[in-house]
């Protein structure tokens, strides 16, 4: 295939997973605890040129356009949001997550907008059980109203609201994997608030029409190469 055809689809194929996942915060960016989902690119390949000739020193590398290399999970903080909500939940922490239980495991989550089942325990908006700090879930009895110090403990039942790093990657519904959440304690708990997404809508939003116009160019490059090719074929005959 071309060099140039060949790197320019590279390009167009990173561009449109980028966009992709623009186009993911961008349709969470109103959930709560929502953490922002973005791409690395590296060079696909990179061959190492020569002067011609038998003692041919290297004059340097030509790469081969990019490629995904990896996704990541962009863990900054966002604003938080007063609610006036009884188990409403907002954190501030570098990496730290809300702990729930679900039929599949111990999953983390960030979003602290919870609610009482009718069993009256503490579960998120799909109904899985939050834990506290010994991974177990918290009931509060009847006739009590909580309150959360900073440090996550909940008045007047004692518990305290586990928090853990580790998330690897999301799996939807605003849950992340973790296979070894590690608890910390470098976190501070707000009451009655939620914590915004961390993405940046106005800056998503540039960031998708300028992936669509590179994609565009791309395209339009690829055609003009084409045509090249095509001229250089009919020139030989």
């Amino acid at each position: 295939m071309n060099r140039g055809i060949y790197a320019l689809t590279g390009g167009m194929i990173s561009e449109m997973e980028r966009f992709k996942q623009n186009a993911y915060n961008m349709s969470n960016s109103m959930t709560a605890g929502h953490k922002a989902n973005g791409i690395n690119t590296r060079e696909a390949r990179e061959f190492q040129q020569y002067i011609i000739g038998k003692n041919g020193k290297p004059i340097g590398k030509l790469g081969s356009g990019p490629v995904v290399d990896e996704q990541y999970l962009d863990l900054t903080q966002g604003q938080l949001k007063y609610t006036g909500n009884e188990y409403d939940f907002a954190l501030t922490s570098k990496d730290g997550m809300f702990a729930v239980r679900t039929e599949n495991g111990i999953r983390l989550q960030r979003a602290g907008n919870f609610m009482l089942d009718r069993n009256r325990m503490l579960v998120n908006q799909d109904g899985n059980p939050v834990l506290d700090d010994g991974f177990g879930e918290i009931i509060v009895p009847q006739d009590v109203s909580i309150s959360a110090m900073a440090d996550g403990t909940l008045s007047p039942i004692g518990q305290r609201l586990g928090v853990f790093r580790g998330a690897e990657r999301h799996l939807g519904k605003n849950l992340y994997l973790a296979n070894n959440p590690e608890p910390i304690e470098d976190f501070t708990v707000t009451h009655r608030s939620v914590e915004s997404s961390n993405f940046n809508t106005i800056t998503g939003s540039i960031d998708m029409v300028m992936t669509q116009r590179q994609m565009q160019m791309s395209q339009n490059l690829i055609k003009q190469q084409e045509e090249e090719n095509k001229q250089l074929i009919q020139s030989m005959n």
